[in-house]
Parts: structure tokens; sequence; C-alpha cells
């Protein structure tokens, strides 16, 4: 398996990756050797980091909660454009700025993961900040 030195990803990248590859194995049955890394690096991880107090995991939970929703949230809004529905222009382009906004809240959740383990966080935005649901 391969160790999380190796991937050189954090913790917050790996569990992004995870809840990525969890949602492909779901639609398309395409678990395998990725799931697989992701769940062994957090492993090797865990053994080295050792348990959280009840606020870190408090904190950590939140966190990766708020990440899996934000790419839930991605998957079926990217789905929607994808699918090739006959949107006004408009509609498509708010529906790509959504995409934007649901980025930075995803990035914010991974770094937040990443600096409650002490592990230098990703600084990566898309310059949206809060998101909006937009109506069909």
């Amino acid at each position: 398996m391969t160790d999380i030195k190796e991937l050189k990803l954090t913790v917050g990248e790996i569990l992004d990756r995870l809840c990525i590859e969890l949602r492909k194995a779901y639609y398309f049955g395409e678990a395998g050797t990725k799931v697989q890394e992701c769940l062994e690096s957090l492993r090797l991880f865990w053994r080295k980091r050792g348990v959280l107090t009840a606020e870190e995991f408090t904190e950590y939970s939140k966190s990766m909660l708020e990440l899996a929703n934000r790419n839930a949230d991605i998957w079926a809004n990217e789905w929607g454009i994808r699918a090739g529905k006959d949107y006004p222009f408009e509609k498509l382009g708010r529906m790509a700025v959504l995409t934007r906004k649901l980025n930075d809240d995803r990035s914010k959740a991974k770094q937040e993961i990443d600096i409650l383990l002490n592990e230098k966080p990703e600084k990566k935005g898309y310059g949206y900040g809060e998101y909006e649901v937009i109506p069909e």
C-alpha cells in the first residue's frame, strides 16, 4: 500500500480524494485501489498521530462532514451542467459560479482539518466566499 509520505498529501487532501473516489464507486462501480490507498494512508497517519481530544474530534468531525457535503454539492451542481440540460446561458453561468463558491468552502474545510492536525494546509481559494443555493 502507499505510504502517506509517498503521497505527499495532507489528511485534508486524502479525505477529499476519498470523498470523490467513494462517490465514483457508488455511482459508477469504480471502487478500487484509490479508495484502498486513501484508507491505508489514513490508517498510517492515525497510527503515528494517536487519538484526538474530545474537542479536537468534534472540530475534525465538523470539518470532515463539511468537506463531504461540499463535494456532494459540487458533484450535483456539475452533474447538472454536464447533463446537457437546456438551461439558459445565465443559469449555466450562475451554476459555474456556484461551483467556485462551493470549492472555496471545500478548500476551507480541508484547511481546517490540516490546521487541527498540525499539517501544512493547502492555501487555495477560488475567490467567491460564501455560496447560495440557486433554485432550478
